[in-house]
């Protein structure tokens, strides 16, 4: 049997005790700060759970619920932005979908930095970080980029002589700075100043300018085929939202042309089918031409035709009250 002077045996259980307390011993980061990973640099996140995979999962949701939730704190600044939009609901719906895809994109720069186990009760303990600046300037170049982007489509605009391109490119310089702005509230949650990169371009300024390049299309209607009735109204409504310009024969130099094809039918269950398609087609009253043509399915279903019947201009209505502004830009494009 091995023997150990007395002092030795001492340094080796004090070596043993000090191991196991470095192991035991709950971590700061678990009810407080961190000292290694300060707030001032990092964005931090917490899980803890019985398994290990799912307490470092609830660490990196519990780290993206900061970014989630300063969104919906800030959802306020979007209405506000687009409340002089008549467009402001597929404004809205289209920034909440680019910053769910920013916001995951610099959630992929989270990572597990600790992880401990609960000798008590077995329960992991997960530590997620997202370094600020890192993820500060990539954001911060997005921005550069699109601050660039913006000053491209705003020159090619001016230089436009055909109203359509100048829309086009006036169009484009919106998107971008909208997005822009996006950005913008995602570095002001990372940027521990909170301040981000202040706007080169108003965004106000900016739409406004669209919109009135938008007006200046002036379109008359021209329903080919209306088996329902009630197309013209939606239609009308559309344009008004759009923004361009529903004006008369004399007065317009659009036709937007509307064909509504339809077959109803009732199927073995009882319920009335209509299956079909909206077709416009935008006619350029001085060239004497076809822009471009565009269609919309439709399938709907109801107890009766009636009800059917209103479910198509329902569908109709949503889609081209969302739709025709792009749909008609695009027309433009082919001048």
């Amino acid at each position: 049997m091995l023997q150990f002077p007395g002092f030795y045996l001492l340094l080796l259980v004090s070596l043993l005790t000090a191991c196991s307390t470095a192991t035991t011993k709950q971590p700061e980061w678990i009810n407080d700060n961190s000292t290694q990973y300060p707030a001032t640099a990092y964005l931090l996140g917490r899980g803890q759970n019985d398994n290990r995979a799912l307490a470092q999962d609830r660490a990196r949701a519990d780290l993206s619920k900061i970014f989630r939730l300063h969104i919906t704190e800030q959802s306020e600044d979007v209405v506000s932005y687009t409340a002089q939009d008549q467009q402001a609901g597929k404004t809205e719906s289209s920034a909440s979908r680019y910053i769910t895809t920013q916001t995951d994109q610099i959630v992929e720069g989270i990572r597990i930095a600790e992880l401990w186990q609960d000798p008590a009760n077995a329960q992991y303990h997960a530590l997620a970080v997202l370094d600020r600046n890192q993820a500060a300037n990539d954001l911060r170049q997005a921005i550069q980029d699109q601050d660039a982007a913006t000053d491209y489509e705003i020159n090619l605009a001016r230089k436009q002589n055909e109203l359509f391109n100048q829309i086009r490119h006036a169009s484009r310089a919106v998107a971008i700075q909208y997005n822009r702005y996006e950005n913008q509230r995602i570095l002001k949650i990372i940027d521990p100043t909170g301040m981000g990169i202040p706007a080169t371009h108003n965004l106000t300024r900016l739409r406004s300018q669209r919109d009135e390049l938008l007006q200046r299309v002036k379109i008359e209607l021209g329903i080919l085929n209306d088996p329902i009735g009630g197309i013209e109204p939606i239609l009308q409504g559309a344009l008004a939202k759009a923004g361009f310009t529903h004006a008369n024969k004399d007065n317009a130099n659009y036709t937007l042309e509307a064909d509504l094809q339809l077959d109803g039918f009732s199927d073995n269950k009882g319920w009335y089918w209509y299956r079909g398609s909206m077709q416009v087609n935008l006619l350029n009253n001085t060239a004497a031409k076809s822009q471009g043509s565009h269609r919309w399915d439709i399938k709907v279903a109801a107890q009766n035709p009636g009800t059917a019947a209103q479910r198509v201009r329902d569908q109709l209505t949503k889609q081209l009250d969302t739709e025709l502004r792009d749909v008609i830009i695009s027309f433009g494009a082919a001048e």
